[in-house]
């Protein structure tokens, strides 16, 4: 499910709004976890930011972008993993009803090594 972390063993989304560098956006977050449910714990979470016109999940691939407080155009998305600097990468949004179902697949830099990062996910839409 999260390649690094062989524990994650669920995901769970959420939508909302939120505001980068005084834009606001409508966001996605896919949220990786050690255990199951809505107010499960993150061990890493992809958020995707999409205009704040667009309210539906971006389907299709959204280039991770390499800081959180950054976005050039949308959608765009960020991977926040704790000691991680991104590299490249991009997660892709297959179906979004009350699952989002997709895949991230990035290369991060952990402790100066490359390191590959992989997940799935169909993750239930969390209230």
């Amino acid at each position: 499910m999260f390649s690094p972390n062989p524990a994650v063993r669920s995901a769970h989304a959420t939508r909302g709004t939120g505001t980068v560098s005084g834009t606001a956006y409508n966001k996605w977050n896919i949220v990786f976890s050690l255990t199951e449910g809505c107010a499960a714990e993150p061990a890493a979470a992809v958020e995707i930011e999409t205009s704040i016109a667009v309210t539906a999940a971006p389907l299709g691939a959204t280039t991770l972008r390499a800081t959180q407080d950054t976005i050039t155009a949308a959608p765009s998305a960020y991977l926040a993993y704790t000691g991680a600097t991104l590299v490249s990468g991009s997660v892709t949004i297959d179906a979004a009803d009350d699952y989002v179902t997709g895949s991230l697949a990035a290369q991060v830099t952990i402790a100066g090594a490359a390191t590959d990062v992989t997940g799935t996910f169909n993750a239930p839409l969390c209230p």
